[in-house]
This record gives structure tokens, C-alpha cells and sequence, in this order.
């Protein structure tokens, strides 16, 4: 088995209540990734790390956005349980999910990262969506 991703965090893509998600940059080949290549990590919050609940949703996460493929959902290829989130630019571990303590253990995912802007984000710009607009989603 292939050990974890060589990745590198380079800014915030997403806030979520359980976790961040960030784009990352492959540090070197690995999987279906080549080294350079934009993918997504979503980190759990610190304090939900050991939270069983919280686990098992990101395990059911990961289990089924594995086998799933569309333009608009997410792959999961690693999940790592209880390891160090991985590092950003330059070194130092992602401000928002380890300031209080960078080595402590974090549960985390790589994803195929899909750019684009949130729903919320498109709300705030546009107003509200048309019907025809919202049956796509």
C-alpha cells in the first residue's frame, strides 16, 4: 500500500461546521496525481479528531465518494485518521486547524479538488437563483 499523500497546503477553498477544506499541491507523483497537481484536503477541526460521530461521518465520506465519479462530487482517494494535518508553504501546519497545537493528531481527507464557488458565494453575487437554475443543482 502507498503511504500518505506528499501534499502541500496552499489556501482555504471551503469552511465547513466539522471541517476546512484546502487546496493543495502534490509534492510528487502519487496515484492517479501527478507531482504539481491541484487536489483538495479536508481537515477535520482539531476537537472532533477522536470524536467518534465525527470520524464516522468522514469514514462514510470517504467510503462512498471513493466509488462515486461525477463532475460534481469530490473523489476520496487517502483518509487518514490520526496523523499530522499535512504542511503549508513553507512549513508550518495549517493556522486555523493546529494553531494551538501543530503536531497534535488529525483526521483528514484527499480529494479531487473542483474548483468553483460555493453556493453561498454565488447567492451572495447574484441573489437568488431562478427555478430553472436550481433543478441542476
Amino acid at each position: 500500500m502507498q503511504g500518505p499523500p506528499p501534499v502541500e497546503l496552499l489556501d482555504v477553498h471551503g469552511l465547513g461546521n466539522t471541517s476546512r477544506v484546502w487546496r493543495a499541491r502534490m509534492g510528487a507523483d502519487w496515484g492517479p496525481f501527478a507531482a504539481g497537481a491541484d487536489v483538495a484536503i479536508k481537515i477535520l477541526r482539531p476537537e472532533l479528531a477522536r470524536d467518534p460521530d465525527a470520524l464516522g461521518t468522514l469514514q462514510r465520506e470517504a467510503r462512498v465518494s471513493a466509488d462515486f465519479a461525477h463532475d460534481a462530487v469530490a473523489r476520496t482517494y487517502w483518509l487518514e485518521e490520526t496523523s499530522p494535518a499535512p504542511r503549508l508553504r513553507g512549513g508550518s501546519t495549517a493556522p486555523a486547524d493546529a494553531a494551538s497545537d501543530p503536531g497534535a493528531d488529525r483526521a483528514w481527507l484527499l480529494q479531487d479538488f473542483i474548483p468553483g464557488t460555493s453556493l453561498a458565494e454565488e447567492l451572495d453575487s447574484t441573489g437568488a437563483l431562478p427555478e430553472s437554475a436550481t433543478s441542476s443543482i
